[in-house]
């Protein structure tokens, strides 16, 4: 592992903008749906990207506040599913999203002397996070109640 160490932030920003990239061109199909097409631009973004050593050091600086705010997102998407639901769809799977978020609140607990640091200064560490767990598992309640089983 020491042999890529110094590599590891070219990398880290390479991957970053080259599945920002993908992701982008895949949702607009500039290129219809040419996946090799999308991959090769993604690929040389990426490339060009780890090469700019200010960016390097840039995605090394911002990508753990971006981490946490992609967790974020994905968690006001995960919301948004469960409460959105589609028209005309009869069953309703809470297994999935139950898992999932019993998992982020486990995983919450474990890192949570890590992440106390992030918090805004004048919010106690401690009180937003038993308020989060309590959001946390009320969410699973109500995808437990919602749930409708499948007709057998």
């Amino acid at each position: 592992m020491i042999f890529f160490d110094p590599f590891l932030p070219q990398f880290a920003a390479f991957l970053f903008i080259f599945s920002i990239v993908l992701g982008l061109l895949t949702t607009a199909k500039i290129f219809g749906d040419h996946k090799g097409v999308n991959a090769g631009i993604a690929v040389v973004f990426g490339i060009f990207s780890a090469m700019y050593e200010p960016f390097v050091t840039g995605v090394q600086t911002y990508l753990p506040i971006a981490a946490a705010l992609l967790v974020v997102v994905f968690f006001v998407v995960l919301i948004k599913k469960l409460f959105g639901g589609k028209e005309g769809k009869t069953t309703y799977d809470a297994v999935p999203i139950a898992v999932v978020l019993i998992s982020l609140l486990l995983v919450l607990i474990s890192q949570w002397s890590l992440l106390q640091g992030f918090l805004p200064a004048g919010i106690d560490a401690w009180n937003f996070a038993y308020g989060l767990g309590i959001v946390m598992v009320l969410i699973v309640f109500v995808a437990v109640y919602k749930h409708k089983p499948a007709s057998a």
